[in-house]
């Protein structure tokens, strides 16, 4: 494996090529890493807005290079906990 640097999402990380194959291989904790960087962990209270017929929760701005508008995210709800949960597909 041939080590290299290389930029993701404007993080310099390390990357090891396979010479023969071409692939790119990263270490978990620098993807961890940039992730951490790139991805705030968001925590805030929002209120609950009506749509047409439908009650939404409007996304706080951090979260707009996560999400973008028309993508199709999974919405689950937990009754016990009383917890709301958004996930990409």
């Amino acid at each position: 494996m041939k080590e290299k640097e290389e930029d993701l999402f404007g993080e310099k990380i390390r990357v090891f090529v396979c010479p023969k194959c071409r692939n790119e291989l990263l270490l978990l904790k620098e993807a961890i890493r940039v992730q951490e960087k790139i991805i705030p962990r968001v925590e805030t209270t929002r209120k609950l807005v009506k749509f047409g017929h439908s009650i939404a929760v409007t996304l706080p701005r951090e979260l707009h290079t996560v999400f973008k508008k028309g993508e199709e995210v999974r919405v689950s709800f937990d009754p016990h906990e009383m917890e709301l949960t958004v996930r990409k597909k």
